[in-house]
């Protein structure tokens, strides 16, 4: 009988909404959540969420343009990106991620280990040495 797609309605309405809420334009071309509420929720820039988003592109986990099994696409690099940032960033556990992205809990835990993976992978020649205690209180501060 082969594999199930993994298209379910729900999983489709949630990817939508994320897009809608955070990474579309509305029609004033303006995004539609603002970039302080970008900032407060996923704990970063829209600029700098860009720029790792575009790195991770580039790793076959994230890519947009395969298909699963019975010729699906898989979850956005965003809808991957945001489940690891609330289990990273706030430790949600990934069955809430499951209940707030619609996402797979095995997906976002696979999305965790492999965004990290490919974190180092991509960053490790522009930060060859560990921050100092300063700097991680300095990051902490911020």
């Amino acid at each position: 009988m082969g594999r199930a797609p993994n298209a379910s309605p729900s999983r489709l309405h949630a990817a939508q909404k994320l897009d809608r809420v955070y990474f579309c334009r509305n029609g004033d071309g303006e995004p539609a959540a603002s970039s302080a509420r970008f900032t407060k929720d996923w704990r970063m820039s829209r600029d700098v969420y860009k720029l790792i988003r575009l790195e991770l592109i580039e790793d076959s986990y994230f890519d947009e343009t395969r298909r699963d099994a019975a010729g699906c696409p898989p979850c956005s690099a965003d809808k991957k990106m945001c489940a690891t940032l609330l289990q990273f960033v706030d430790g949600v556990s990934s069955r809430a991620v499951w209940k707030y992205l619609n996402i797979g809990s095995s997906t976002a835990t696979e999305s965790l280990r492999q965004f990290l993976r490919s974190l180092v992978n991509h960053f490790k020649g522009e930060y060859p040495r560990d921050p100092s205690a300063d700097e991680l209180q300095g990051i902490a501060a911020e």
